[in-house]
């Protein structure tokens, strides 16, 4: 057994033999060192002497995650795309139930839940550095048909009365 002792904390454990020579970890700061090989120097072997490394720096860093693999992980498109569905389906809901009052309030529901969807959708796309169109394009749908809603009576009645 060989015993050694850290030259940065200078807590002291033994060793087996074979690890003379060979990198060992200091069990109470972590330091990487090489004990010295027992009636010799290592400088003598011919081998240049290596600097004490902390636990850290021994491993390697990871590598930082590729473009696409950062962007994945916050992809809003399944949100942007549903609050696309949603803003059309409210205007096909609106269109289908023309006159009736709870068509227009389901086409509302429908928008409503929508632009929730498209303004989280933005939101996370604007975090993540992420394609942001289909979001907007969703958030403008659904802000247009909302605004419009109140006007739709009105425009039905003059595109029936310009049509009939």
């Amino acid at each position: 057994m060989i015993e050694v002792e850290c030259s940065r904390c200078g807590s002291r454990w033994q060793v087996e033999d074979e690890s003379a020579g060979a990198h060992v970890q200091c069990r109470k700061c972590g330091l990487i060192f090489k004990p010295p090989v027992p009636g010799g120097d290592e400088a003598a072997e011919g081998e240049p002497q290596t600097p004490a490394l902390p636990a850290e720096a021994a491993q390697p860093p990871s590598p930082p995650p590729l473009p696409w693999e950062a962007r994945k992980e916050a992809e809003p498109s399944g949100l942007a795309a549903g609050g696309l569905l949603l803003g059309l389906a409210a205007f096909v809901v609106a269109v289908a139930s023309i006159g009736t009052c709870a068509g227009l309030v389901v086409a509302l529901i429908l928008s409503l839940f929508g632009l929730t969807c498209s303004i989280v959708a933005v939101v996370k796309a604007a975090r993540a550095r992420a394609p942001i169109g289909l979001a907007i394009t969703a958030l403008v749908l659904n802000s247009l048909f909302i605004v419009l809603l109140p006007f739709y009576p009105v425009l039905m009645w003059l595109w029936m009365g310009f049509a009939g």
